[in-house]
């Protein structure tokens, strides 16, 4: 900073004493203006710092990191950029000599995925149809004393074990009904079962317990 030299002696006349504050007034406000030049552009500097160095740490995953975090969507990758969006987006466009805006990211449609369900039990498997009808005074119309027909049936799989086989036991529950004035449907009910609405049956149960605590052997070789 530059200012005149006070050392010398000082004005006695009012006119050459108020030039002289004057211009230290305004030697002050030229060096006051530098220091916030100054400071304005060490705060953008800073801040393309801080930018440059983010990118440099997501680069560094994209490259070094796991999986989980190299599968990170790609429009997550621009939120942690947007502090400093204001000073790299300015010097981009004055490198493109524009206001030109960036290309978007196509993002892919939300696809829904299936519902797992059970998985069928191989076709290949011995089935044992058991077939439960209702009791006889059940498949007889209280109301018209008519025979019920039969209109339908549900088939429940189990999962079961014979020694040296495993055989899948279907329960056939035939439903019956009046069709002349319809007047309920019936239907055998399931057996007692070890496991409600479970697939396993008695006999696998009996076989998994004992080969474990009885035979000693791993799960995985059941």
């Amino acid at each position: 900073m530059e200012t005149q030299e006070t050392t010398g002696p000082l004005p006695r006349d009012l006119t050459s004493a108020h030039q002289l504050i004057a211009a230290l007034y305004g030697d002050l406000d030229q060096s006051s203006k530098r220091e916030r030049v100054l400071h304005e552009q060490i705060v953008a500097e800073r801040r393309r710092t801080e930018a440059l160095e983010q990118q440099l740490h997501w680069l560094r995953k994209q490259v070094f990191g796991r999986r989980s975090e190299k599968g990170v969507p790609v429009e997550q990758h621009a939120l942690p950029f947007a502090t400093a969006a204001g000073p790299v987006e300015a010097d981009a466009r004055d490198e493109d000599g524009g206001d030109e805006h960036a290309a978007r990211t196509a993002v892919p449609a939300h696809t829904r995925r299936p519902r797992g369900g059970r998985t069928p039990l191989p076709d290949d498997l011995p089935r044992e149809i058991v077939e439960l009808l209702p009791a006889d005074a059940d498949r007889c119309c209280k109301g018209c004393q008519t025979e019920k027909v039969r209109i339908g049936e549900d088939r429940t799989e189990e999962l079961d074990y014979v020694p040296a086989s495993i055989v899948v036991r279907v329960y056939v529950r035939p439903k019956y009904a009046c069709r002349q004035c319809e007047n309920g449907v019936v239907q055998a009910a399931l057996p007692a079962r070890p496991i409600e609405k479970g697939r396993p049956g008695p006999g696998l149960l009996a076989h998994v317990v004992t080969s474990k605590y009885g035979d000693h052997l791993p799960l995985y070789r059941l």
